[in-house]
């Protein structure tokens, strides 16, 4: 029988097969789905199907889909959706899948999406990395979704079998009724025969089908909080920027009922933004300080992070991160390009070769001494970057500019101690005590006894004291976070520096060519007159 939870401990959202090129999407109001069908109500729906119903060209492939508000179809792990395939397979009994068929005849799995896409991904051999999910990415698949595909692919060989071997094992025996299987092995191709998986429909309107899902999906493996949150409000500008920046605007076309300006300008952007912040991908044990400002981009918590960064990037003077709710649907696309080029217009100024960008680099800013990923010290600091622009107070970015060294050397000293302070404090509060932190740093950086654990624990406002614990690993062997320290302390030590403001430098993700002669001044094109600098450093600070 096929039982497990979703949501497995301790697996690695970043180990989740993507599917979702499995099913297509369609907007439950298609053609004014609201209006029932007389016809298509009388009709007596079908109770089961067979794997010949899942075959890519069948009628009701042809007519599934998921509707577009639905979570992407990356939720299993390979050892569930090879669990589940084993228990279909091999007879077990497996959960029904609940649909609803619209008006105009489009089918919609309202529960089983998974289900479904993990036996049509069996059939097709597209785990996320083949024809199907190449024509859904356009092209653009991420090692990580290979690599968890190719591990799929074995995996299933081994314990199942792929689908084209028992269907050739089923040929053979049609053409040779003398060859002989063992016992799992007819009973397999019995099943893939005439195996079905249970139907139940839901009956009623758009409403009740949208009304339905969500009671289904807040039950027994509830939805994720992001999840929801993007359910319930996708068609406001933030729901839609976010899930086009994540995939660069590739997969399902949030955005397609808006025109074409619009669409290409979200697209545009969206690329933009996505190389701003996922690209290159990370791997561990890090073996390079080429490390994406917003880490990884095939997670949950990218989406979760996008939704935060967009609130602060849309900040203005008179309502500083405002959430989901607050904003107003967006009904023809001007909305969500106004929030991307709030959006790229910040990150323009954090890395990237714009002339005001100060360049920071991830290893210094973003990430532990240990080569993980610290959105909150990510999103504080872009906060207060956002914050320094609503007030036009460049003043600050000199000083940061002027003092910039000193900050630097304190947060590669003390980041497990950060790490540590982050900890403690509350989520909600997170992204403001960050900020504070910052401002502290760039502050106390030009006092007389600098910048101290202590001054940051009363920026952090928090009470008490943090002391140093750094973990002692008792065994032999480097672990994956300790061959990341090892190679992030050594490199980071021996790591290019601006001659300007002497703060590390990632001249792949940021960096301008100075004049160290300002050309005003006589200086020449020479390239003995030339070094590599932050760009605000050049444009801003020095001139």
């Amino acid at each position: 029988m096929f039982v497990q939870s979703i949501r497995d401990s301790g697996v690695k959202v970043a180990n989740r097969l993507i599917l979702d090129a499995m099913i297509k999407r369609a907007d439950f109001w298609h053609k004014n789905n609201r209006q029932m069908d007389d016809l298509s109500a009388s009709a007596k729906p079908a109770a089961s199907i067979t794997l010949e119903n899942l075959r890519n060209d069948s009628n009701f492939v042809l007519a599934l889909r998921k509707p577009d508000f639905q979570r992407e179809t990356n939720q299993w792990t390979v050892n569930q959706a090879v669990n589940f395939i084993q228990s279909f397979v091999d007879g077990e009994l497996v959960p029904s899948v609940i649909l609803w068929q619209s008006s105009d005849g489009f089918i919609f799995a309202i529960d089983g999406a998974h289900r479904l896409s993990a036996i049509r991904a069996w059939m097709e051999d597209d785990y996320g990395d083949r024809n199907l999910s190449l024509a859904f990415f356009g092209g653009e698949i991420p090692e990580e979704q290979k690599r968890v595909a190719k591990m799929m692919r074995a995996k299933i060989e081994k314990v199942v079998g792929s689908y084209q071997t028992l269907r050739d094992k089923l040929a053979a025996r049609h053409a040779n009724p003398d060859i002989e299987y063992d016992l799992l092995i007819n009973k397999r191709l019995k099943h893939i025969g005439s195996r079905q998986l249970e139907l139940q429909w839901v009956t009623g309107d758009a409403d009740v089908a949208e009304s339905s899902f969500f009671k289904i999906n807040t039950q027994g493996t509830p939805l994720d909080k992001t999840e929801e949150e993007l359910l319930r409000n996708r068609y406001r500008s933030p729901a839609i920027a976010a899930r086009s920046i994540v995939r660069a605007a590739t997969g399902h076309k949030y955005w397609s009922k808006f025109d074409e300006v619009h669409r290409k300008q979200i697209e545009k952007l969206s690329e933009d933004i996505n190389l701003l912040l996922f690209q290159p991908e990370i791997s561990t044990p890090i073996k390079t300080l080429l490390l994406p400002l917003g880490g990884s981009a095939s997670t949950l918590d990218a989406l979760s992070m996008l939704l935060r960064l967009l609130s602060i990037t849309d900040s203005s003077q008179q309502k500083k991160r405002p959430t989901l709710a607050e904003y107003e649907p967006d009904v023809n696309g001007s909305g969500t390009v106004a929030t991307l080029q709030n959006c790229k217009k910040v990150l323009d100024r954090v890395s990237g070769n714009s002339a005001g960008s100060l360049g920071l680099h991830p290893a210094v800013y973003f990430y532990s001494d240990r080569g993980k990923y610290l959105p909150d010290l990510f999103l504080g600091i872009v906060y207060l970057i956002k914050i320094k622009m609503i007030n036009n107070d460049d003043v600050f970015f000199k000083r940061f500019t002027h003092k910039r060294k000193a900050v630097e050397e304190f947060l590669i000293r003390n980041k497990p101690v950060i790490s540590q302070i982050l900890v403690q404090i509350s989520s909600r509060a997170r992204i403001d005590r960050v900020s504070d932190m910052l401002e502290y740093m760039v502050t106390a950086a030009g006092a007389t006894e600098g910048i101290t654990i202590e001054g940051l624990v009363t920026a952090a406002r928090m009470k008490g004291s943090i002391i140093d614990l750094r973990e002692k690993v008792a065994g032999k062997n480097f672990s994956e976070e300790g061959k990341s320290s090892i190679y992030i302390r050594q490199s980071l030590a021996a790591a290019l520096k601006c001659p300007i403001c002497e703060g590390r430098m990632e001249p792949t993700l940021s960096a301008s060519y100075d004049h160290i002669e300002r050309k005003q001044d006589g200086g020449t094109g020479d390239d003995e007159n030339g070094q590599v600098c932050h760009p605000y450093c050049n444009t801003g600070f020095k001139n």
